[in-house]
């Protein structure tokens, strides 16, 4: 499973990082800025884009929007993360439907908490079928003999002596 994790201080995505390969066992993509950010989803196959809303350059909420609009990444879950927890941001990024927001400043350890079911649903949901039972492929006894008949026949055949016609 991959993660884009994507905000524009080095220090939060190397906390964030490392909290989600030591808690989470993903693998996790960086970017500084949304236009990186849908630089690595046109390069990777990414399952979860955790997102600063302010962010120099291409920002989050546009990035949230470029995120929504393109086909292939639609349905894609986003994590918004953002220190402007006030009510029209909220209400902003709902519209786009969001997994979840978590406000700055934030524990690790509550971070982790609100990603982990979500990304437990995921690996569920991207889980290949189950694997159909063993089956036996040890040659059954008609077989063998079968193949016992077969081998008899041919090695008669070989050390017969021809005739020659001459």
């Amino acid at each position: 499973m991959t993660v884009l994790l994507v905000d524009d201080d080095p220090d939060v995505r190397e906390l964030v990082r490392r909290m989600l390969v030591r808690d989470q066992d993903v693998t996790v993509l960086e970017a500084a800025d949304g236009l990186e950010a849908l630089g690595q989803l046109a390069a990777n196959e990414v399952h979860l884009v955790v997102l600063d809303m302010v962010m120099r350059g291409l920002g989050g909420l546009e990035t949230l929007e470029s995120i929504r609009r393109s086909p292939a990444h639609r349905t894609l879950p986003v994590i918004i993360l953002s220190g402007h927890a006030d009510k029209d941001v909220v209400v902003q990024v709902s519209r786009f439907g969001v997994e979840g927001f978590i406000a700055k400043p934030f524990s690790m350890a509550s971070l982790s908490e609100r990603l982990s079911p979500l990304i437990k649903r995921l690996r569920a949901s991207a889980r290949p079928p189950a694997v159909p039972r063993r089956l036996d492929l040890a040659p059954s006894s008609r077989v063998l003999a079968s193949s016992s008949k077969v081998r008899a026949v041919s090695t008669r055949r070989l050390t017969k002596p021809r005739s020659s016609v001459c």
